[in-house]
Order: structure tokens, then sequence, then C-alpha cells
């Protein structure tokens, strides 16, 4: 029967069958006994993809190799000096990539999204005593986030997204067809067996979600990622000891897209409080001391970046004064904790960029430079202007004295 139909389908479209390299993979009870012309084994490659007789068989012939090549890929960057938001970059445009052709077909064992996790984080933060949650990495940065991937919400998304496009395709296709039917089968069920596993992952995701019924596609994955974000969204430590603060401006503000990757990258550390301080290292258990070694005061964050040393003081004066003359205001109304909660009021956008970008500056010259020097941050200021490209933006810059 088999080959009388390959036959007849050669002779309709003139395509002939290479006996040579053709296998059989016998799919669910088909018995390997039923004589047949072709060798019969246990797996074949499908565009990238291992089938197996059994859909619970998948999972564990393809995602181990998957997450070998996320692990290698994050590997040979582990030793390149970039900052968090440019690990972030790389992580989401390149290593990771090597999940997602897998993900639309083969949904993603707990187990493997767990492992991928670790991964990301032992990468992202290069053996860095303090870290910012996944969690809150994987949030957009308007949510104090970087808009990290995360390997299961994405991975289930496109999943989702792919197989509810092919059941809502104007032309019937062979996966909608699938999906229809295990619709009837399954789709009122407590439980769904073993058998139908890749099927529970989108009965699940539509119960646990409003999946909007009028789109397809990419636009259908993306509206069906930010949904499960959202559901899943949790909120910065900080934010949680400061709820008081306007925190959206706040995020805003320290991801300008004006000031350079580097200084974002340094002020999202400081904000966040996962610099390296004494103070954070004894509250996480992991020195007995929270003094400053310089100073004997209470090593924090604020204390580290404007009063520990005498030029760090003068720093802040100066940052002080250039910041009053934008908001107009005294020097003596802007306190120091402005540098790590900048939910200042502004007169003005433009206002509001050049006090950002200020203080990213700022920030980035402080924590990149153990000693600290009024004249050098006032070069580094002007080396950093010069990459400024919005003309109304230098100009306020250029005003800094």
């Amino acid at each position: 029967m088999l080959e009388d139909a390959l036959e007849a389908y050669g002779e309709e479209s003139g395509l002939l069958v290479n006996e040579q390299k053709t296998k059989a993979l016998a799919l669910g009870s088909w018995s390997t006994s039923t004589p047949i012309k072709f060798s019969y084994v246990e797996q074949v490659k499908v565009l990238g993809v291992l089938f197996t007789k059994t859909v619970t068989g998948m999972p564990a012939v393809n995602w181990p190799s998957r997450l070998y090549a996320l692990r290698t890929a994050l590997a040979d960057a582990r030793l390149r000096a970039l900052n968090v938001i440019q690990r972030v970059h790389y992580a989401n445009t390149y290593a990771l990539a090597a999940l997602w052709h897998c993900a639309m077909v083969v949904p993603m064992p707990v187990g493997v999204a767990k492992d991928a996790r670790k991964a990301l984080s032992k990468f992202i933060w290069a053996g860095e005593p303090l870290r910012v949650p996944m969690d809150v990495l994987v949030q957009p940065p308007q949510r104090g986030g970087l808009g990290l991937h995360d390997p299961e919400l994405k991975a289930k998304a496109m999943f989702v997204a792919r197989w509810t496009s092919a059941s809502r395709a104007e032309e019937s296709t062979l996966s909608g067809g699938w999906l229809a039917i295990l619709n009837e089968l399954y789709g009122d069920a407590a439980t769904v067996p073993p058998a139908a596993r890749h099927f529970s992952v989108i009965q699940s995701t539509a119960k646990e979600l409003d999946i909007p019924d009028d789109i397809v596609g990419k636009v259908l994955n993306r509206a069906i990622l930010r949904a499960m974000l959202a559901n899943r969204m949790v909120a910065p430590r900080v934010q949680l000891h400061r709820p008081t603060a306007a925190w959206d401006t706040i995020w805003t503000r320290i991801s300008l897209k004006a000031l350079p990757l580097r200084a974002r990258a340094a002020w999202y550390c400081a904000v966040h409080d996962v610099l390296p301080t004494n103070a954070r290292l004894k509250a996480t258990n992991q020195t007995d001391c929270a003094a400053c070694p310089v100073c004997g005061a209470d090593d924090t964050v604020l204390h580290r970046l404007t009063a520990c040393q005498a030029e760090s003081k003068a720093i802040w004066e100066w940052t002080a004064r250039n910041l009053a003359s934008l908001l107009n205001c005294t020097a003596t109304s802007i306190v120091p904790d402005v540098i790590v909660v900048p939910d200042f009021a502004a007169p003005s956008k433009a206002a509001s960029e050049a006090a950002s970008w200020l203080l990213g500056t700022v920030v980035l010259y402080l924590v990149e430079c153990s000693t600290h020097d009024l004249a050098k941050l006032k070069a580094s200021i002007l080396q950093q202007r010069q990459l400024v490209t919005c003309p109304k933006l230098r100009n306020i810059i250029n005003s800094f004295s």
C-alpha cells in the first residue's frame, strides 16, 4: 500500500523517491514488522528537528543538544570585556537563537528551562557576587529589567503562537487539522494523556491568558509573551524598599538612549544596588563587616559614590550645582540620594534628559575609577558629550561648568 501510494504520487508530480536515502519511521502503534522496502529507524531529522516514534520521546532527543549549543555560545564570550547590558544583547541576539527553532515544534521541558536560566545568569553577571534576579532581568526596561529573553516563556509563546496561527489559517493545514482533532478529544478534559503533551501546553496557556483571536504569526507570538511577562511581573528589590518613588520615571531615565551603554550599565547596577559594597555583601552573608575600608563608615553605594573620598564630595557639589541650573532650584535642595533614586522633578523633557545624562555619566566615572578627581571627571564629561547626536541636548550639556 505504501509503495503504491508513493508510486502514484510520483506519477502525478514527476518526483521519484531515492530509495538509498529514504528511511521509515514507525509512528505510534505502527509495527516495524510490517514489510516495506525501506529500513526502519528510531528517529529521523526533518529541517533540524528530530522526530521519534512517539511525541513523548521528542524532548529527550532534541533539547539536550540545544542546551549544549546555548552553553557553548555563552562560553565563547565569557572572557570578552562586556558590561551587563552588552551581555544581555549577546544572549538575546546570538546565544539564545539556538533554542527558538526547536521551541516552535517541541515544548521546552521544565528542567531545560531551569538549566538555561542558570547558564544565562552565570554568563551575564560574570562572577559578580551581587546580581539582579533573573525574574527582574526578563522584564522590559520600563519595569526595571533589561529585556532578557526568558527561555521558558519565549519558547512557550513561540510554540503556542505557531499552532494557534496554523489553526487560524485561511487554508487548511496539517497542523491546524491536528489541533482541531485534539480540541475535540481533550478541549474540556481536566487532564491530558502523555501522548498529547504538546496539546497540554497550548491548553494550559489558553486558560492562563486571554489570547487575542484576530492576530497570527509573530504579532501573536509577541502578544502572548507580553501577557505571560505581565502575569509574572516581579518588582525589583529597591522598588519594594522605596515604594513612594516614581519608579516608572526612574527606569525610563536610567535607560536613556543618549547615554553610552557603559554609563547605562553602571547606573543600572548602582540604582539596583548590586555594586559589591561591604554593606550589601554583609546583608547577603558574603562578608562579616559592613564598614568602608577607607573611612570606616557604612559602606553603601551612596557613601562610596558621594561621600567617602574628599574628591567624591567635590564631585557631588559640582554635580548638584549643574543639576540645580537644569531643574530651576537651589543646589542645597538636591540631595545625593538622587544618584541612586533619580525621581527629580524637571521643568521640561529636555531638562530631564540632560539631568539624566549628567547623572549617568557621573556614575560611570565614579564606578569605573577607584580614585576620584574632579578635573578628570570634567574631562570625561567632555569626552562623552562628543557622542551625543541630539543638537538640543548637546547644547544643554555644553553649558555645564
